[in-house]
C-alpha cells in the first residue's frame, strides 16, 4: 500500500539517490530559515511540508507529488522575490541589521539557487517516474476498458 507504485529501474534509482541528497539539503535550509523571526518561521514551515511531500514522491516513484513539489518550489521562489523585493522597494539593507537576519538572508539567497536545481532535478525525475507509470498501464497493468470504448492502439 505504501511502497513504490512501479518496479524502479536503474535509471529511476539513481535518480531518486540524487533527490534523497536534494531533500536532506532542502529540509537543513528550512529549519535554518527559523533565525529569520515570524517571516522565516512561516517559510520554513511551507518549505517542510513541501519536504514531506517531495519525500513522499521519491519513496513511491509517484510522479504526481513530484510536480506538487515542483509548484510549491516555484511558489516559494515567488516568496523568496517578494521578500528581497520589498527591500529593495524601501532601500533597506538586510545585511546592515543584526546576526539572525544576515545568517537569514544569507539562506535566503542559497535556497533561490537551490531551488532552480531542485526544480531541474524533479522535472527529470518526473520525466521518468510518468514515463515508468504509463509504460506500466499500456503493458497490461492498467484496468480494463469498458465495453464500447473508442481507445485504439498508437492514437
Amino acid at each position: 500500500m505504501f511502497g513504490p507504485q512501479v518496479q524502479p529501474t536503474p535509471e529511476m534509482k539513481k535518480l531518486s539517490t540524487s533527490l534523497y541528497i536534494l531533500f536532506f539539503i532542502g529540509l537543513v535550509l528550512s529549519f535554518s530559515k527559523f533565525a529569520g523571526g515570524s517571516l522565516g518561521s512561516s517559510l520554513a514551515l511551507n518549505e517542510i511540508i513541501a519536504c514531506l511531500l517531495f519525500i513522499c514522491g521519491i519513496y513511491s516513484y509517484n510522479y504526481c507529488l513530484i510536480v506538487v513539489s515542483v509548484v510549491l518550489v516555484l511558489f516559494d521562489e515567488f516568496q523568496i522575490l517578494r521578500i528581497i523585493g520589498r527591500d529593495i522597494q524601501n532601500s533597506t539593507n538586510p545585511f546592515a541589521g543584526t546576526g539572525g537576519m544576515k545568517f537569514f538572508y544569507s539562506v535566503l539567497i542559497i535556497t533561490f539557487v537551490y531551488n532552480i536545481v531542485a526544480c531541474v532535478l524533479c522535472f527529470k525525475a518526473y520525466r521518468v517516474f510518468k514515463y515508468e507509470a504509463l509504460k506500466g498501464m499500456m503493458g497490461g497493468g492498467g484496468a480494463p476498458m469498458p465495453a464500447g470504448s473508442n481507445n485504439r492502439a498508437g492514437g
